[in-house]
């Protein structure tokens, strides 16, 4: 389906923290002296763990490009069914999200304007799905429902129903293993960037890890 999965090298230099800092809008306030060592074993983790075979079976799934800065990126899919079954397992509050707000969110390359009436008529909830790491002023993804974001916004209708999984709770959507590991690399470094902009503690830095 994509030609390249996944573009992380400058994430797994440590160089490139100065840059990530200056996106987030951050500067230096405390120094981190593992951090080339822990993104050496990152990088050593995906490649044990990346086996990226396209999906073919019947269920829906959802696909995202996940950036990070000018030169990194990797794809995470989810599986819907899957994320409604947590919906349906955890009962989540329901939220009314602003369809201005969250519009600028769904990818327009990914629209078919062919779906867009029948998605106008569809009142279902929209799934998203929180991504804290993300260097963007919505720190959330839409995994289901981007066709209904764009119809009834160009409708004049000015919010939606929907549902907003934390990260423990769709992280057991995401399809592949590499996916989990994905995230959880990108928070990390979200986190130890976080300390290192003065964010954080290094109490809550400890607590906040995914051990990989």
């Amino acid at each position: 389906m994509f030609r390249k999965k996944i573009q992380l090298s400058s994430l797994f230099d440590s160089r490139f923290m100065d840059e990530a800092l200056e996106i987030y809008g951050w500067s230096r306030e405390n120094s981190f002296t593992d951090l080339p060592k822990i993104l050496l074993s990152y990088k050593h983790k995906v490649k044990r763990t990346f086996v990226f075979t396209d999906i073919f079976n019947k269920e829906e799934h959802y696909t995202e490009k996940v950036v990070i800065g000018d030169k990194n990126f990797y794809f995470v899919t989810w599986n819907i069914p899957t994320a409604k079954q947590i919906i349906e397992r955890d009962n989540p509050p329901l939220s009314i999200f602003s369809l201005k707000e969250i519009v600028d969110i769904v990818d327009r390359r990914c629209i078919n304007e062919s779906h867009l009436s029948k998605a106008l008529n569809n009142d279902a909830p929209i799934i998203a799905a929180s991504y804290p790491p993300l260097m963007t002023q919505n720190k959330f993804l839409i995994i289901d429902g981007n066709h209904r974001v764009i119809s009834k916004y160009e409708a004049g209708q000015t919010v939606i129903p929907g549902y907003l999984l934390s990260p423990d709770q769709h992280i057991q959507a995401m399809v592949r293993s590499v996916h989990r590991t994905l995230y959880k690399i990108h928070y990390n470094y979200f986190m130890i960037a976080s300390y290192i902009g003065g964010i954080i503690t290094e109490e809550e830095l400890n607590e906040s890890l995914y051990v990989l």
